[in-house]
């Protein structure tokens, strides 16, 4: 395997410029992609919108957390958490799946007005 194989390629400041075979015994960062379980719709530090009727408002909250489990059924789950506020003064939290996303939180203002 090489650099381009690892989950981290895109944003690795070590990532092999000749790109070697090996890697994965020579990298202690790295993930083999092939055995990732999903393509999550977004990541922490994204923002992620949604329509609030009692502020009559677009919010935008920061996704903080991602929260991967799963049950006794092998069952995997995904949360993620969300806050609304400024960065020392927290004003509202969310929790929400990647379900959700398109239906009841949106990746960006534009989607939601489409909905």
């Amino acid at each position: 395997m090489t650099c381009i194989n690892c989950i981290h390629y895109g944003v690795c400041k070590n990532k092999n410029k000749k790109n070697q075979i090996g890697i994965e015994k020579k990298c202690t960062d790295f993930k083999n992609k092939s055995k990732c379980i999903m393509d999550l719709p977004c990541g922490v530090g994204d923002y992620i919108y949604l329509y609030r009727a009692d502020y009559k408002a677009i919010l935008a909250f920061r996704v903080e957390c991602l929260t991967v489990g799963s049950n006794d059924k092998n069952e995997n789950w995904y949360t993620y958490e969300a806050r609304f506020g400024a960065e020392d003064e927290t004003i509202e939290e969310i929790e929400f799946n990647p379900a959700d996303v398109g239906k009841t939180v949106f990746l960006s203002p534009k989607e939601l007005y489409n909905e």
